[in-house]
């Protein structure tokens, strides 16, 4: 129990000093979002809920990603070893082939990438730039 709690403090002290480094991101993103509610001011056709601003800062978020990209995998020739062999059959293995389905593929966990120092810095910027970017095109 000891060794758990030793660790959930380490953690809980990482995500902290990681949190404090995207501060930046989130002041932007408030001054954003009250900016958009003062333009009614202007013209009640500018009237953006809460709802709204957070599936636009959201889509900035993921179109900046943390995963890796993933590898794509080897199509198997397996298909066209079929089609040599069987070329004189073609008529019951059409058959057969539309009644198979297509097997589900199971969904690997992605790595996030961890950053640290001067890589986590320039994500921050680049987010405050991607969000200003996605929410100003919003209210275009």
């Amino acid at each position: 129990v000891k060794e758990k709690v030793v660790f959930a403090q380490e953690m809980e002290a990482k995500i902290n000093e990681t949190s404090e480094f995207y501060r930046p991101t989130g002041s932007r993103g408030s001054l954003l979002f009250f900016l958009l509610c003062d333009l009614c001011k202007m013209h009640t056709f500018y009237k953006y809920s809460l709802d709204s601003f957070v599936m636009v800062v959201t889509r900035a978020v993921n179109s900046v990603t943390l995963r890796k990209p993933k590898e794509p995998k080897k199509v198997e020739e397996v298909v066209e070893e079929k089609d040599e062999d069987d070329d004189d059959d073609d008529d019951d293995d059409d058959k057969e082939e539309e009644e198979e389905e297509p097997v589900e593929e199971e969904e690997e966990e992605e790595e996030i990438i961890e950053l640290t120092g001067k890589e986590l810095k320039q994500r921050v910027i680049l987010l405050e730039k991607v969000i200003t970017y996605f929410v100003m095109d919003y209210t275009r």
